[in-house]
C-alpha cells in the first residue's frame, strides 16, 4: 500500500510541473548555433553575419562559370560549373541546377535528386539575397552607441552584395524575381513574378547607388571589403552590360 502511494505522488508531481520548467525544456537555445535575437542585439555577431555574406562572391576557382564560354567568343573545356550546357543549347530542366555549382559553391546539386533551394547558382544567389534582406529588416533594431560609422558601412556592404547577386542572377538567366524582404509564412508568394532585364538593372544601379553613398574609399586594415570604387566599378560594368 505505501509503494502504491509514493507511485501516486510520483505521477502528479509529473502532472503539476510549473509551466516555467516546461519552457525550459522546450524552449532553450540551440547549443550549436545563435538564435535571431541574440544575432541582432550583438554588432560582433552582425558583422560576423556580414561576413559569412561574402560567402556568396565567387572566383574563377570557387564559381568557375566563364561566361565567355557560354556564347561564341570562347570555349570552357573543364565545364566546371555547367557552362557548356548554355553553349551547346542543351540545359534543361533536368540539369539546369547544375549550372554554377562548383567546389562547393552554389550550393549541391546531383541528377538523381530533387532540387532543393540551394541548388545551383538560382538558388545559391537567392539564399545569399535572403540574408541581405534579413540583415535590412533587422539592422535599424541594433542599438549600439557610438557604432553610427560602422553600421553604415556594413549597410554600404550589403547594398553592394545584393547588387552583385542580382547581377549574377541576371546576367545568367535573363530575368530574376526582385525579392526585397524577408518573406514571412502569411506572404502572399503567388504575386512573385520575374522582372526584366531592365527593371533588375534598374535596381542593381540604385543598389550600388546606395552603396556608393555609404562605403570609405578603403578599409586600410581589412582588405577585401567592398569599397566605394568597387561599387562604382558594379555599376559602371552593369550599364556596359
Amino acid at each position: 500500500m505505501e509503494m502504491k502511494k509514493f507511485i501516486y505522488i510520483i505521477l502528479l508531481g509529473l502532472f503539476i510541473l510549473p509551466v516555467s520548467c516546461e519552457k525550459s525544456v522546450f524552449e532553450s537555445s540551440p547549443s550549436d548555433k545563435y538564435d535571431a535575437n541574440t544575432v541582432w542585439s550583438s554588432l560582433d555577431l552582425v558583422q560576423a553575419f556580414v561576413n559569412e555574406t561574402y560567402n556568396g562572391v565567387g572566383n574563377w576557382v570557387t564559381d568557375g562559370m566563364g561566361l565567355g564560354a557560354m556564347t561564341d567568343e570562347t570555349y570552357s573545356m573543364f565545364n566546371w560549373a555547367g557552362g557548356q550546357s548554355v553553349a551547346n543549347l542543351t540545359m534543361d530542366a533536368s540539369n539546369a541546377q547544375a549550372l554554377g555549382v562548383n567546389y562547393n559553391k552554389g550550393g549541391t546539386y546531383s541528377p538523381d535528386r530533387d532540387f532543393t533551394i540551394n541548388s545551383g547558382k538560382w538558388g545559391y544567389m537567392y539564399y545569399k539575397i535572403r540574408a541581405v534582406n534579413q540583415f535590412f529588416d533587422n539592422i535599424d533594431n541594433l542599438d549600439v552607441p557610438g557604432e553610427d560609422e560602422r553600421i553604415k558601412e556594413m549597410k554600404g556592404e550589403m547594398h553592394f552584395l545584393r547588387a552583385y547577386f542580382y547581377s549574377q542572377l541576371v546576367n545568367v538567366y535573363g530575368e530574376a524575381i526582385l525579392i526585397t524582404h524577408q518573406f514571412d509564412i502569411s506572404d502572399d508568394l503567388l504575386d512573385v513574378t520575374k522582372s526584366s532585364y531592365q527593371d533588375v538593372t534598374d535596381y542593381i544601379v540604385s543598389e550600388c547607388d546606395s552603396a556608393i553613398d555609404l562605403l570609405p574609399q578603403s578599409f586600410p586594415s581589412e582588405p577585401g571589403r567592398a569599397t566605394k570604387g568597387a561599387a562604382m566599378a558594379l555599376k559602371a560594368e552593369q550599364l556596359l552590360y
